[in-house]
């Protein structure tokens, strides 16, 4: 299942390996990003795994060593965000909505019961899918 960040202000440490972890970022202009704690002697340990995976081996070094912050078009650039939008949040819906929910219902829908419980039930497209569970209503 595709996870769609928006990155609103300030994403620093913990909230930076969040965000890394999902698969598509979209930031707002003002929003800066880094790995401060090297600079409290700790290192980020999440972080030193899924930034290398995202940006580089060296981006990830500079900013794991460095602990300094950047800018949303800097991590633009390194290819940290996917799209830099004045509405994060509205920018990762509408991808969704125009690159993911038709294919959502074959390849990325949620499950639809708990395990051992009966499935889906109902016929059609209906959005979102687990409102077509038995168990929902």
């Amino acid at each position: 299942m595709p996870v769609l960040v928006a990155i609103n202000g300030q994403c620093l440490g913990g909230g930076l390996e969040v965000a890394a972890a999902g698969h598509l970022l979209f930031a707002a202009p003002g929003a800066m990003m880094g790995q401060p704690e090297i600079k409290l002697a700790v290192f980020a340990p999440a972080a030193s795994c899924l930034l290398p995976e995202r940006i580089g081996q060296a981006q990830a070094e500079d900013l794991l060593f460095s602990g300094r912050s950047i800018t949303a078009e800097e991590a633009l650039r390194i290819g940290l965000v996917t799209a830099i939008a004045e509405d994060p949040d509205k920018a990762a819906l509408d991808y969704f909505d125009k690159n993911l929910a038709s294919v959502s219902a074959s390849t990325c829908a949620l499950p639809c019961g708990p395990p051992g419980e009966m499935p889906c039930s109902g016929s059609g497209p209906s959005w979102p899918p687990w409102k077509r569970c038995t168990w929902w209503n």
